[in-house]
């Protein structure tokens, strides 16, 4: 069943248009004056309201829910339906004028009330054909619109009357706000002054026809000041000062449609076939305007930041109450859920044995044998640490490469005096030169600049030319910051023919506020135009990752030049990952291939211990999440990776939508790939909640991400060589990814 508005319960007026944000307890139909072709609303049919907002049949109502086009996935139980919910979306202007069109002629003037003898409106506002990208002569519906949703900003001088509906807009789905004052100004002064003497505004007109036309008229003829409430509710309250009149607002409308919450997701769809998918994991906040409680805004992991327009404040309530109750017995994983409606098989499409499991798509000793960093002979220079019960290396995978050199003894004085037992491990080594790539975590070094013994050694084995390098990604203030605390950075004075690089990556907390502002800049906006280039560059979104590219292209440079490296950040499992995973992509065209590189982030990232589960706040509650442990660096390394295939799309097997689709799932849920901080956790947990790896389900649908530009054997014959890559800011672009996570719908009709 559907969820009726319970304004009927309440004794108010109902809209049919849930979008239109007005306070309607002093509004009524009575009086209001009329006009040829004006929007009325069609009346509403009355309904008992379940108080509860849960469904009486999920079945039967989950069946009824296939002709809107929504899919359930397996395991996926539906909570609650509601419809006639607003999802608030923006317009463009025209772009010559900077105003919103009039389709009344060129030539018609500004509507002055104080100069204009004529009661007559100007040419109504045609919004259907400045903002719907539909064909109407095609058969294709219209989507429904309501400008009741308009803010106040206004900026925007209209050149037509702008409290007039215009009569070819779709009834019903227009609400009873600010248009719904369909009046023009001059019935609004007439009416504000007549009423001028009996009136007393304590905070404002209360809403509806009489409540503007009184409050502008008021205004505009400057006997004082007043709050325009009913009208404005969706974006908070507007003050006219004396002598001022409002001319235009901020234009934006919203789409009416229909939200379900299931166990996974808020989904919602509108009859034009729009369709906006919300996982629940992906939501850190849920909560109601602070000046519109009817009004639900959600803020995303992603870039997301939807507002969705209900009957009523309760409703709204309802909604965030009905998603926290999953999380009422602590950390909640729809992925669990999925992987046994699989496991029992209640799931509608083929799911191969393999995909429905976490089992680690990269094989160490595989990769490992390719790199020619393990062989049979006693000769080895390389040797496998056995790390299956993650005792000494706890955060490390089951199995990885150190020098032969290297014994027991100091491998366990190795994991002291590396941060987190992070030890220097070897993940690459040149087919040419035969130089290594290894990664680690800070060494405990503190003030004294101390150095084990071990360390000395292993960095010696490691050395292949003349000089070895060490690569801190962190800025050298920001390693010396690290010093009070017993750690920091290596002197290498302890160290002969050895040279330290800075490479200032940003850390955690400067990723995670320039994706805030990143956020920001790429919401829709009134103008429906692109990306402001300044506004970008003022996120420093792409100068960070122009440093990252810029270190990689560095290593690979001095990898191919005979000379090892060792890269490190604080503890070895943020900026490090993104920089051996961009620098070995750029080397290696195995990695470039579609498996490889979903081996080489399972090796990377989730073997070598990214802490998914912290910086995505896996499973935590929205509004109850640990935010200073968030952060999104696997998406900004997926965007550096991006900009390395948008320069050489040729050097690659699969297509841009590969790494799209990843980025989708990130913080998706669906999928256990990126809910564990480390092997041993995902192990451990598999055991009891197995889930669903994404690697599986990518590989099992390669034929999706066919790049038809992929050229094997100019690729094949950079094997060793460095990709060529622009890595200066000026060279980078925003991916097209972001705009589609933060508007998914929106552009569409700008």
């Amino acid at each position: 069943m559907s969820i009726p508005s319970p304004y009927m319960l309440s004794g108010r007026k109902k809209s049919s248009s849930f979008s239109d944000l007005g306070d309607y307890d002093e509004c009524s139909d009575i009086g209001t004056p009329e006009k040829p072709g004006m929007f009325k609303p069609p009346p509403i049919h009355e309904e008992m309201m379940d108080t509860a907002f849960r469904l009486n049949d999920p079945t039967q109502d989950r069946a009824s829910l296939i002709d809107s086009g929504i899919t359930f996935l397996a395991g996926e139980v539906l909570k609650l339906r509601l419809d006639n919910v607003a999802y608030i979306v923006f317009y463009k202007p025209d772009a010559s004028t900077g105003v919103i069109p009039n389709t009344g002629g060129d030539s018609s003037p500004s509507f002055n009330p104080m100069e204009s003898t004529d009661v007559s409106p100007p040419s109504p506002v045609d919004l259907a054909s400045s903002i719907m990208t539909y064909d109407s002569s095609s058969g294709m519906t219209a989507p429904p619109k309501s400008f009741g949703a308009m803010g106040a900003a206004g900026h925007k001088v209209l050149t037509t009357d702008c409290f007039q509906r215009f009569s070819s807009t779709r009834g019903g789905t227009l609400g009873r706000g600010l248009f719904r004052a369909s009046t023009h100004v001059g019935s609004a002064l007439v009416k504000g002054t007549s009423t001028l003497i009996s009136q007393t505004y304590e905070g404002g007109a209360r809403g509806g026809v009489f409540g503007f036309a009184k409050g502008l008229g008021l205004g505009v003829w400057g006997f004082g000041s007043h709050t325009v409430k009913g009208a404005f509710r969706s974006v908070g309250h507007m003050t006219n000062v004396v002598g001022e009149m409002v001319l235009g607002m901020d234009p934006h409308f919203s789409l009416d449609g229909m939200l379900i919450l299931t166990n996974y997701r808020l989904v919602w769809t509108s009859t034009a076939g729009d369709m906006l998918n919300i996982p629940l994991a992906s939501v850190v906040n849920m909560e109601t305007a602070v000046t519109a409680s009817h009004v639900l805004l959600l803020e995303c992991k992603n870039l997301l930041r939807p507002k969705f327009a209900f009957a009523d404040d309760s409703i709204a309530a309802s909604v965030i109450d009905a998603a926290l109750a999953l999380y009422t017995s602590g950390s909640y994983s729809f992925s669990n859920v999925h992987f046994e409606a699989i496991r029992s098989g209640a799931c509608l499409e083929d799911v191969d044995g393999q995909e429905a499991s976490s089992v680690d798509l990269y094989d160490p000793i595989a990769d490992y044998t390719r790199l020619g960093l393990v062989d049979d002979t006693d000769e080895s220079l390389w040797q496998l640490v056995d790390n299956f019960e993650y005792r000494l290396f706890p955060t490390y995978p089951h199995t990885f490469v150190v020098p032969s050199g290297l014994t027991h003894d100091d491998l366990v004085e190795l994991s002291a005096y590396r941060s987190a037992a992070r030890v220097p491990a070897v993940v690459w080594r040149h087919p040419h030169t035969k130089a290594t790539l290894c990664r680690c975590a800070q060494p405990r070094a503190g003030l004294s600049g101390f150095a084990s013994e071990a360390d000395k050694k292993i960095v010696r084995l490691l050395t292949t030319g003349s000089t070895f390098y060490f690569f801190d990604a962190r800025s050298q203030m920001a390693a010396a910051g690290n010093v009070a605390h017993g750690k920091g950075t290596e002197d290498v004075r302890n160290y002969p023919n050895t040279e330290l690089r800075h490479c200032d990556i940003v850390n955690i907390h400067g990723v995670r506020s320039s994706y805030v502002a990143l956020a920001q800049v790429c919401q829709p906006n009134a103008h429906g135009t692109p990306v402001n280039p300044d506004a970008l560059s003022r996120t420093l979104w792409l100068q960070h990752l122009s440093s990252i590219m810029f270190t990689a292209s560095s290593v690979s440079q001095l990898l191919c030049g005979g000379e090892s490296v060792m890269v490190h950040c604080s503890d070895g499992w943020d900026r490090t990952s993104q920089v051996a995973g961009l620098l070995e992509v750029m080397l290696d065209p195995y990695y470039r291939t579609l498996r490889g590189f979903l081996e080489l982030m399972d090796k990377e990232w989730c073997s070598f211990g990214h802490m998914f589960r912290w910086r995505g706040g896996a499973g935590d509650s929205p509004n109850a999440q640990e935010l200073e442990e968030q952060s999104p660096v696997f998406v900004q390394w997926l965007d550096a990776m991006w900009q390395l295939w948008r320069q050489v799309p040729w050097a690659f097997e699969f297509s841009d939508e590969l790494l799209t689709t990843v980025y989708s799932h990130v913080y998706s849920g669906l999928f256990g790939t990126f809910q564990y901080n480390s092997e041993r956790e995902k192990r451990a947990k598999e055991v009891h909640a197995p889930t669903r790896s994404l690697w599986r389900y990518l590989l099992s649908r390669q034929h999706e991400f066919v790049n038809v530009q992929y050229n094997a054997r100019q690729s094949l014959a950079l094997r060793g060589r460095p990709l060529p890559v622009l890595a200066l800011e000026s060279d980078l672009m925003l991916w097209d990814a972001h705009i589609a996570c933060a508007d998914p719908i929106c552009r569409k009709y700008t």
